[in-house]
């Protein structure tokens, strides 16, 4: 059989489209499978970074917590200090005493009541001075920071002084 150059041609052409048009398909079909890769990992990069974000602002509320919470355990520590921190509640004392001219005549710190959660000083003080400075006394007793409960107080007047005279028995907690 006698092949003709012009078949042999037209064989070869075919040949050359056929592996052109498989080459095309397979190159098709690999960049088709990377692009579906590169769109799931671009999908799990989104969904890594919106986690991201909401975990910064659950970190954001947070810390947010925790700093009221520190700010709320100073206030507290500040009202209920640690046990044996008497002193500086008589050091404010001396400088009330001092600020609003009031004589301190007496003060007697009592046995500490134990409770479930904090100990009970009880604390007896007698003091004289004019009726308007035994007031604002009373009154800076009440407003200061550190928790202060007032159990009695007895006030009477030394006609003789133009004074009064304040027996106060108050009450300090600690933890």
């Amino acid at each position: 059989m006698r092949v003709n150059r012009r078949t042999v041609d037209w064989m070869c052409a075919g040949l050359v489209v056929v592996t052109v048009a498989l080459a095309a398909t397979t190159a098709f079909s690999v960049l088709a499978r990377q692009r579906q890769r590169l769109q799931a990992q671009k999908a799990l990069a989104d969904q890594a970074l919106e986690e991201c974000g909401r975990a910064q602002a659950a970190l954001g509320r947070l810390r947010s917590a925790l700093s009221d919470a520190q700010d709320d355990l100073r206030e507290m520590d500040e009202k209920v200090p640690e046990s044996g921190r008497i002193g500086t509640f008589l050091a404010r004392i001396d400088a009330l005493m001092k600020q609003k001219h009031v004589v301190l005549v007496d003060l007697q710190p009592q046995a500490s009541l134990a409770g479930e959660f904090y100990a009970k000083t009880p604390v007896r003080m007698s003091c004289s001075g004019a009726f308007a400075e035994l007031h604002a006394l009373l009154y800076e007793l009440e407003t200061m920071p550190r928790f202060v409960r007032m159990e009695s107080v007895v006030m009477t007047r030394n006609p003789a002084a133009e004074r009064c005279n304040m027996q106060l028995e108050i009450s300090l907690f600690e933890r």
